[in-house]
């Protein structure tokens, strides 16, 4: 799958959730933390991973994350890269996936309500600073 978000990001930086799917009991978030843009996945507390982005312009950004899954069946790892503007900025590994339901916790989109994906990282909401003009979800077919 891929995941694209068209942002602005003011002079003075920008901070906060972009997309959150699934809560503290697993699940995944797009974030930007530090300048950084982040992809972190939460297997079940038992195995986080955390692939970050070189820094970050300021002004209208276009953030992707291209997910290319193994294949093999459900359960199975893959590979995360990160674009900004069209251009590779960070890619890492996941090794293990959830193999169905992330959590009772919702989707959200420019925060994260209810339990943190990302528990360390961040308090929730971690509503996002900047202006998030749209955030686009592909699957592969």
């Amino acid at each position: 799958h891929c995941i694209t978000a068209e942002v602005v990001i003011p002079e003075q930086g920008a901070e906060g959730v972009l997309l959150a799917a699934g809560g503290g009991p697993g699940g995944y978030v797009l974030y930007i933390k530090d300048t950084k843009f982040t992809y972190y996945y939460d297997f079940f507390g038992y195995n986080e991973y955390k692939i970050v982005s070189s820094e970050l312009p300021t002004g209208k950004v276009q953030l992707r994350m291209d997910f290319k899954y193994d294949g093999g069946g459900p359960g199975k790892g893959g590979t995360a890269t990160l674009f900004v503007d069209g251009r590779k900025a960070g890619e890492g590994r996941v090794e293990k996936t959830i193999p169905g339901r992330f959590s009772m916790d919702t989707m959200d989109v420019g925060m994260d309500l209810n339990s943190p994906v990302a528990r360390g990282e961040y308090e929730t909401p971690y509503k996002f600073t900047g202006t998030i003009n749209s955030v686009t979800i592909e699957l592969e077919k």
